[in-house]
């Protein structure tokens, strides 16, 4: 799914399973404010990085879920 948080249906989803991952400071911190948890800042220079860390962050909602 993507698109803008202000549009999301957080809570169907439940804020503990959404991930924000805007390059944009101000949208991340508009999804924390709604409750999500998870935040991964896109980083258009690292692109590499930035997909490592959300890779890891999904692994450990995954393995939590599962435990």
């Amino acid at each position: 799914m993507n698109g803008s948080f202000h549009a999301l249906d957080v809570e169907h989803f439940g804020p503990h399973n959404v991930v924000s991952i805007s390059s944009k400071p101000e949208w991340n911190q508009l999804a924390q404010n709604r409750g999500v948890e998870h935040v991964v800042p896109k980083s258009f220079s690292d692109l590499d990085g930035f997909a490592e860390d959300v890779a890891d962050l999904v692994l450990d909602l995954l393995r939590a879920r599962s435990a």
